[in-house]
């Protein structure tokens, strides 16, 4: 897999790693345990692209630097119900959030690379990854972590990322 992320400011990250630890420390697999995870929101997660994604960078970065600085809210506690569920800060988008992320999507069919998912403009749902595959009998423990949490988060885009999960390596598009 591949993908093009917004990374948060360091204030907020810090934040988003607190939220990682509390739910660790209740007992939550969260993404905490993965050292090699920043807090982010994805823009957009394709198949890995045998080089062609990266390849296209050059052409996506003028649309990336568009979006830092940009503020992000991340709003309250939610989750995408499957049988493990993903819990989640949910993102307030800004128009030229929604602007930038139509943009960089039209980009890459442009270079015939295709998206999926909820990554797509039309499906797109962007949120900031606290836990993946919370048992059911497990999301109240969850939520419970995470009671004292103030939110609204503000945060600001502090750069736009590749990230290639084949390779763990990370491209800076905009910083």
């Amino acid at each position: 897999m591949e993908s093009l992320e917004l990374h948060l400011d360091a204030a907020s990250q810090q934040r988003v790693r607190e939220l990682w630890e509390a739910l660790l420390g209740s007992g939550i697999a969260s993404l905490a345990r993965h050292d090699y995870n920043t807090p982010h929101v994805t823009l957009a997660a394709l198949a890995h692209t045998e080089g062609r994604l990266t390849q296209s960078l050059p052409l996506l970065e003028r649309a990336a630097t568009g979006l830092v600085g940009h503020g992000v809210t991340l709003s309250g506690l939610a989750t995408f119900p499957h049988t493990r569920s993903v819990l989640y800060a949910s993102v307030v988008p800004t128009i030229a959030l929604l602007h930038g992320h139509v943009e960089l999507h039209e980009l890459l069919a442009a270079r015939g690379l295709a998206p999926y998912g909820t990554s797509l403009p039309a499906r797109w749902t962007p949120h900031c990854t606290l836990a993946k595959r919370v048992r059911t009998d497990e999301l109240g423990a969850a939520f419970a972590a995470l009671a004292d949490c103030t939110w609204p988060i503000e945060a600001r885009v502090a750069r736009v990322i590749h990230w290639d999960g084949a390779t763990r390596e990370v491209t800076t598009l905009a910083a």
